[in-house]
This record gives structure tokens, C-alpha cells and sequence, in this order.
């Protein structure tokens, strides 16, 4: 048998102070999901997101505020790669946006094997 502890044991445990990477919304350790109908700028955002926090640059990110800045793991699930490249990053990076940050981006995508969602 499994043994829990109650709440009032759990908020007895020691743990470390609150850390947050984006301040109260994303944790250390945290992940982010955008969803919602198409056509309505969550890549974007996303995108933008991940510079920021990549970056040394946003000390925020549509108001708030960037704490930590770290390596960034890109998932795109839902867009082909073809679609992907040219309209998230190219056409962004043609706008003068350069994604050489301190910290890496990394990118996965459905079609970078052996990726599980495939």
C-alpha cells in the first residue's frame, strides 16, 4: 500500500522557494500549452515566448515578467515542417527577428523521428 501524506503533512514538507521563469505563469520546470482555434496567433506568440525566455533580451513577455532565462524546448505537433519553417521562423527572422539568443531553441517537430507522435 501506498502511503500519502495529508494535506497538512505536505504543507509541512520542506521545498524550496516559489521560482518562476515567466512570473505567475510559468514555474521552473513548468511547460506551456497553447490551444485554441487555428488562425488566431498562438505560434506567434509561442515564438515569441521562446525568444524572450532564450534571450537576455524581454525583461517581459505581454506583461509578464521574464525571471529566469534558459534553453527553450520548441514542440510544433500540429503544423507540417514545410508550413512551419517559413511562416513561424523564416518569415519572422525576415522581419529582423534573429534567433542566435544565449540560450538555444530547440525545435522538435512530428516529422523529426523517432518522435512518439508520429
Amino acid at each position: 500500500m501506498i502511503s500519502l501524506p495529508t494535506v497538512s503533512d505536505y504543507l509541512a514538507l520542506p521545498r524550496s522557494p516559489d521560482t518562476w521563469v515567466v512570473k505567475d505563469l510559468i514555474p521552473v520546470g513548468g511547460r506551456s500549452n497553447f490551444y485554441g482555434p487555428p488562425k488566431r496567433g498562438k505560434s506567434f506568440a509561442a515564438v515569441q515566448l521562446a525568444l524572450a525566455v532564450a534571450g537576455e533580451g524581454p525583461t517581459s513577455w505581454f506583461g509578464f515578467p521574464i525571471l529566469l532565462h534558459g534553453p527553450v524546448l520548441y514542440l510544433q505537433l500540429d503544423t507540417p515542417r514545410v508550413l512551419c519553417a517559413k511562416q513561424y521562423f523564416e518569415e519572422v527572422m525576415a522581419s529582423g527577428v534573429s534567433f542566435l539568443t544565449p540560450h538555444p531553441i530547440y525545435l522538435a517537430d512530428r516529422e523529426i523521428a523517432p518522435f512518439p507522435f508520429n
